[in-house]
């Protein structure tokens, strides 16, 4: 146990701390308003809560998502947040448990330590903070809290989609594997509940942008993608209604296969958690960080929902979209920053009037 304990300090060393002050590279007029509304004491008792999304906003990128460690610091201001008696979800990608990951050049099925919970463990987060948060994972599809014992609970809306999704990734598997440029490299498909993620993290640096390309034109042909998702006049099977009820986008070094709300009429994104939690405990004020292509439903539902006040960080690095920082608050510099940001909010808010109720 020593040992293990000392291997994660080590870690956390090379992962960096939280920058104090943190790096801001654009702010917006608003945010100064907003912030003093956020930290203040709030005598009206209203709801205030934090959505953070995990990977690239709060954790640095690794080759391989079981080596990720949230940068430190990140622990101790969600806990003053938390405390101080605000609300605070985490919103990510991840599985919340690990997935399955199958690299297709050689066929290996990899049993991933890539879920949330074992991030925030790896990471230095104990049982009893762990339970303290709402965490939905697979962009919304998977939710675990107190309210579900604590147990991971699946969108129900997701199951008539499950043994498509099967049959639309099986088909993909063969696409790749026959293809001339991408066959034998360090491909992989890690399957979710509802949604993938097609990895090309391994590749060699040189053939990235190749791969990137390619993949891109392969999966254009069957999907439609998320930007316009009911546009089918390039897919090759015009036919398959099932592969119509997805759609994919270009994420940080991978593809993501996400679920098509143009033709299931069914929309699970993190911006729905965001919706789903701000009614539920009807939340006034409320800011999210976030500093991908996905996040980009949390910046828009913050945006739609009727709160006294929102705000929203923008994490900018090497991969950030254009629309994250255009559409944020205030943006700042890496994951370090933003834990620094974090901390730095955690420690001048006011302890509010009361805890709002779990």
């Amino acid at each position: 146990m020593r040992d293990q304990k000392l291997e994660s300090c080590d870690a956390m060393k090379e992962f960096g701390r939280a920058k104090a002050p943190p790096t801001i590279l654009l702010e917006k007029p608003e945010w100064k308003e907003f912030l003093l509304q956020f930290l203040k004491k709030d005598i009206d008792e209203e709801t205030k809560a934090l959505f953070l999304d995990f990977d690239g906003t709060m954790a640095r990128f690794t080759k391989t998502a079981d080596q990720t460690l949230a940068v430190h610091g990140f622990f101790s201001a969600v806990k003053i947040f938390l405390d101080k008696g605000y609300k605070v979800a985490i919103i990510t990608g991840r599985p919340i448990e690990g997935t399955e990951r199958i690299q297709l050049a050689t066929g290996e099925v990899i049993k991933e330590e890539n879920g949330v919970i074992e991030a925030l463990k790896r990471s230095g987060a104990d049982e009893e903070l762990i339970n303290r948060l709402y965490i939905f994972g697979s962009h919304g599809v998977q939710q675990r809290a107190h309210e579900t014992d604590l147990e991971v609970q699946n969108d129900p809306k997701a199951e008539p989609f499950i043994e498509p999704q099967n049959q639309l990734l099986s088909h993909l598997q063969k696409l790749i594997e026959n293809n001339h440029i991408l066959k034998g490299l360090a491909i992989s498909i890690e399957k979710k509940t509802l949604g993938a993620t097609i990895h090309y993290r391994e590749v060699a640096a040189s053939q990235r942008q190749e791969v990137k390309d390619e993949l891109g034109k392969l999966l254009s042909k069957v999907l439609p993608e998320k930007s316009n998702n009911m546009n089918f006049s390039p897919l090759e099977d015009q036919n398959n209604e099932d592969y119509k009820k997805f759609t994919y986008n270009s994420a940080t070094e991978s593809f993501e296969i996400r679920l098509n709300p143009g033709t299931t009429d069914v929309e699970i994104n993190k911006g729905t958690s965001v919706k789903a939690l701000a009614e539920k405990w009807d939340v006034k004020v409320a800011i999210a960080f976030g500093d991908d292509t996905t996040d980009l439903d949390m910046q828009k539902r913050l945006a739609e929902l009727n709160l006294t006040a929102t705000a929203f960080v923008g994490v900018k690095h090497s991969k950030t979209p254009d629309d994250i920082i255009t559409g944020s608050t205030i943006v700042v510099e890496g994951q370090e920053s933003s834990v620094g940001l974090l901390t730095q909010m955690a420690n001048k808010a006011k302890r509010q009037t009361a805890a709002p109720a779990a």
